[in-house]
């Protein structure tokens, strides 16, 4: 389960589409064209990856709050009516509120069982995957021109990707142990 706010931006007149930089002066003076693009506003995307098929529920806020988060907890509640429920966090302060997740909790028969990653470590949680995959094809070099435009795009990546969904192989085999000899 994680938030993201992504923004809503229309290309910069000043940036060509296909500029090929040629030393680092030109690198950072197209940074700071890229930087001041005109924004129509942000949106704040929760999301929630079930493991075992892939499937994505989503849901674009206005804002990140806590009655944001709970509202879309329920309706991931409503969609795992009698399963048991893991979920893995980060350190996001909305997560953070130990008495709404409690009664939340209560709410639900008590089948919530909530993780949270260790700092920095988001990378632990694999709908981070989907959301580096909706980085690079939704927001990466896009022109959405109103936050209704961004909306539709999720919805439409989002709706695309349940159709084919399939479960992230994700492994990580750890780093090797470090000894303190030479």
């Amino acid at each position: 389960m994680c938030s993201r706010n992504p923004s809503v931006r229309r290309r910069s007149i000043l940036r060509p589409r296909n500029i090929s930089c040629t030393s680092h002066i030109d690198r950072a003076r197209l940074s700071l064209l890229t930087a001041t693009k005109p924004r129509h506003g942000t949106q704040a995307l929760i999301a929630a990856l079930d493991v075992h098929t892939g499937q994505v529920l989503a849901e674009c806020r206005d804002r990140r709050t806590q009655d944001d988060l709970v509202s879309f907890m329920e309706r991931v509640a409503a969609a795992y009516p009698d399963k048991q429920v893991h979920v893995v966090w980060d350190n996001l302060n909305t997560h953070r509120a130990q008495a709404v997740w409690q009664a939340f909790n209560a709410r639900h028969d008590k089948r919530f069982r909530f993780y949270f990653t260790p700092l920095h470590a988001s990378w632990v949680n694999q709908i981070e995957l989907w959301f580096a995959r909706y980085t690079r094809r939704v927001l990466r070099h896009a022109s959405h021109t109103s936050t209704a435009h961004l909306r539709e795009r999720t919805g439409r990546f989002v709706s695309e990707h349940n159709q084919a969904a399939r479960p992230f192989k994700w492994s990580f085999r750890g780093y090797p142990l470090q000894s303190g000899t030479s």
